[in-house]
């Protein structure tokens, strides 16, 4: 019985997707900004408390993605419940 070697297979070229390309893209664009806006700004929410403004603005993102998921979740909640009272 012969022993099989392994053959070589030719090297494959890695595709890079256009979601890549998108992602790179905006971390490029949001290290800009940060690096472009990081002078203190006041934050009146607590006196006295300075913060770099992307982080103010990063903050504030946050803030609004978590409403939008709570709402998000309350609607679906009434849109089962007035599924069951039907």
């Amino acid at each position: 019985m012969a022993t099989q070697t392994p053959q070589a297979t030719p090297t494959e070229k890695r595709q890079v997707s256009a979601r890549t390309i998108i992602v790179l893209v905006f971390v490029v664009m949001l290290t800009i900004f940060a690096v472009m806006n990081r002078h203190d700004v006041p934050v009146w929410l607590i006196k006295g408390l300075n913060m770099p403004l992307f982080l103010v603005i990063f903050l504030s993102f946050i803030m609004g993605a978590v409403i939008g998921w709570l709402v998000k979740g309350i609607q679906t909640a009434r849109f089962f419940r007035n599924l069951r009272s039907e």
